[in-house]
């Protein structure tokens, strides 16, 4: 809930006596209770980035990747307030880079963060996009029965701005405190633009044998997050791709393939 400020004002005078000798004084204590400023909460322009409620979002492809997510789960000593930081790993120089953190979960706000002004991102290196709270704050506090909290966004690096059916981005860890220093397996959210049914496989690369089962949706829902997550906890460092089969249960029945390669580092914090 936003504070509120209170302001103490005191004024004293005397009763008619030598100034030497004050007799009495009357104390008038008044309280000022200042309105609580109201943030804007429409996506806007926010400095070194945007962020903010958008309409509807829309679909670019079949399939779209929402969010390519490091597991983590911060311990509750650790939990800061204030500010949440974005944090991923680019193994190479990569340019046209779009960071992108939106609600991942049922949608209720359609809250969205992007287009960070941040020429620092470096490569070999895990790179970092702090932001502070103040949006998502109010949020929570206007709607106490759908507070939006950290673990309801995704997030993800897209290399190029829009979803493709063939595409490249880097997974994401969102923190308040303190960061995670390993990562032993991931969160892909994608979101359909029909009913489908799908088969998720994950493969290196530049090979052909799966590094772990399949995951299949025999009924896919249009508009509503399909998750699938993988330990990654035996894979080695490197570029891996997630092939995407299947076909729509809507019209003619449309065969979908796509495909995402995401890059996987075990260490993020030596």
């Amino acid at each position: 809930m936003p504070a509120l400020d209170f302001v103490t004002v005191r004024s004293t005078r005397t009763c008619g006596v030598p100034w030497n000798l004050v007799a009495c004084a009357t104390f008038f204590v008044f309280t000022v209770i200042a309105s609580p400023q109201i943030p804007d909460v429409t996506y806007r322009d926010r400095g070194l980035y945007k962020e903010g409620i958008r309409s509807r979002l829309s679909t670019f492809s079949r399939v779209d990747l929402t969010a390519a997510r490091i597991d983590y789960a911060e311990p509750p000593a650790a939990v800061g307030t204030g500010v949440y930081h974005a944090m991923f790993y680019m193994p190479e120089q990569l340019n046209n880079l779009h960071l992108i953190v939106r609600e991942a979960e049922d949608l209720r706000y359609f809250y969205w963060l992007d287009r960070p002004q941040d020429a620092a991102w470096k490569p070999m290196n895990v790179n970092r996009f702090d932001w502070p709270t103040t949006v998502i704050r109010y949020l929570s506090y206007r709607d106490n029965n759908h507070q939006l909290v950290l673990d309801d966004l995704g997030a993800l690096v897209r290399v190029g701005e829009v979803p493709q059916a063939f595409e490249r981005v880097l997974p994401v860890a969102l923190y308040s405190g303190r960061p995670p220093q390993e990562v032993d397996s991931y969160s892909f959210a994608f979101r359909l633009d029909g009913p489908a049914r799908l088969t998720f496989e994950v493969f290196p690369e530049n090979g052909h044998a799966a590094v772990a089962p399949p995951q299949r949706f025999h009924f896919a829902v249009a508009d509503k997050p399909q998750w699938v997550r993988w330990s990654a906890a035996n894979w080695k460092d490197g570029w891996y791709k997630i092939k995407i089969s299947g076909y729509s249960l809507a019209g003619n029945g449309d065969p979908v393939e796509q495909e995402v390669h995401f890059y996987h580092a075990h260490r993020l914090l030596k």
